[in-house]
């Protein structure tokens, strides 16, 4: 009677250990597939924000363009006034 009792509970123990193996590697499982999952979030938030980032640079040098250009088409009219008043003011003296 000892000896099945204690074929019974090592029977029982090896079961456990199975299903403990088993749950185990249902988590590893899970945590792989979480893992993959917040590492996908954030490379696709970080691609987001460095297109974001791209984006803004290229907004800002476009507005630097602009402003440069206007400031030298200011200047370039202010010199054409310049010159136009010299040629004006010339006749005269």
């Amino acid at each position: 009677m000892g000896e099945k009792l204690k074929e019974h509970r090592k029977q029982n123990i090896d079961k456990i250990r199975i299903g403990s193996c088993i749950e185990l590697l249902l988590l590893l499982d899970n945590f792989e597939s979480d893992f993959s999952r917040l590492q996908d979030y954030i490379l696709k938030n970080a691609e987001f924000l460095n297109n974001q980032i791209e984006s803004t640079i290229k907004k800002q040098f476009q507005d630097i363009q602009e402003v440069l250009t206007n400031d030298i088409d200011i200047l370039l009219n202010d010199i054409d006034k310049s010159e136009l008043y010299c040629n004006y003011m010339g006749r005269y003296y």
